[in-house]
């Protein structure tokens, strides 16, 4: 049953679960401990059961569509913050032992510092990913993503993905989590329709610590929200999860390309590159390709010359009145929408 916490002042630790946690730390869920937990207002005993049943990670959901794209596609909500206009809307949305916060709106906008998207937010558990193999086992369109930083350029190339039909989204280990808070809310919740995964192209994937830095065998440093161990400063916030350090392009060394991994599973790679002898997005004999990966690089690099070379095709939009490119989620749209199943 669902049970409403009335938030009475500033230092009621009801809220903090959606306030104190950095993006580390949820990530991290059970790995990051009761004390973190507890360090973000909740009790010892809610604290402890939380990180025992959320090894997975928690990540936060924001406004009513959001949150029932969550629902609807089956992941667990764990607790809400509501302003009292949503309340009622959130009870009927919620099931289960799930604590609601709620308080009046100039109270919550003190508290978490920000006015709530639409009223309403939810933390819900993370889920094990799919496998490479699986993700791809029928799909026809799939989007390579290859060191994209910024959590709004991956919200909104996931909702292109989602509304022109793609079948899943790969990612390297150099870009943002796509479950970083404003990826989500970019999204319209479309990360949590999508099926996606993360493309180990530098080897298997830390399972316990879904989303941290390459090489790197352990949370991320939780005082600095998506940084690597070690490094000595925060991050840009602008950016919701790559690692400083971390080159925005994929350093593949002998491990086998993106274009090698996937024409194993059966896919035609389209690497999307500002070049000389690029052939035009709407080439018909690309768009005849029964299965194809599209490939999106770093918003300042692009994509490796070693990426570019191997792909299949190597395809540009025209630009005109001196214009060298797009932004990154944007040119996805268009070679979405050109290129779609």
């Amino acid at each position: 049953m669902v049970t409403v916490h009335e938030i009475l002042s500033l230092e009621d630790p009801g809220a903090r679960l959606f306030t104190r946690l950095t993006e580390a730390q949820l990530r991290a869920g059970g790995a990051a401990g009761p004390a973190a937990l507890s360090a973000a207002g909740l009790s010892a005993g809610g604290a402890a059961g939380l990180a025992a049943s959320s090894a997975a990670g928690l990540f936060i959901a924001e406004s009513p569509n959001v949150i029932q794209r969550g629902l609807d596609n089956g992941f667990e909500p764990v607790a809400g913050l509501c302003e009292r206009g949503q309340l009622s809307w959130l009870k009927d949305a919620l099931d289960g032992e799930i604590p609601i916060y709620t308080a009046d709106d100039q109270l919550l906008r003190q508290i978490t510092g920000f006015a709530l998207t639409r009223g309403v937010m939810c933390a819900f558990r993370r889920r094990a990913l799919p496998s490479l193999e699986g993700i791809c086992k029928d799909a026809r369109r799939i989007a390579v993503l290859d060191g994209i930083v910024d959590s709004t350029n991956i919200g909104a190339i996931f909702r292109s993905a989602a509304a022109l039909g793609y079948d899943a989204v790969l990612l390297t280990r150099t870009c943002c989590d796509p479950l970083n808070r404003r990826a989500v809310r970019v999204s319209m919740g479309a990360v949590l329709q999508v099926p996606w995964t993360w493309l180990d192209v530098q080897g298997p994937r830390d399972t316990e610590y879904e989303g941290t830095c390459p090489g790197v065998q352990g949370p991320r440093d939780t005082e600095y929200e998506g940084t690597c161990p070690g490094v000595q400063g925060p991050r840009d916030h602008e950016h919701g999860g790559a690692c400083p350090g971390v080159s925005s392009q994929s350093d593949h060394g002998q491990n086998p390309s993106i274009t090698s991994r996937l024409n194993s599973l059966g896919f035609k790679t389209v690497a999307m590159a500002l070049r000389d002898d690029a052939r035009p997005l709407d080439d018909p004999v690309i768009a005849r390709e029964p299965r194809l990966a599209i490939v999106l690089g770093n918003e300042g690099d692009g994509l490796s010359d070693q990426e570019i070379a191997q792909a299949d095709y190597v395809v540009c939009i025209p630009m005109a009145h001196g214009v060298d490119s797009l932004n990154v989620s944007a040119a996805a749209a268009i070679a979405f929408w050109q290129l779609r199943p």
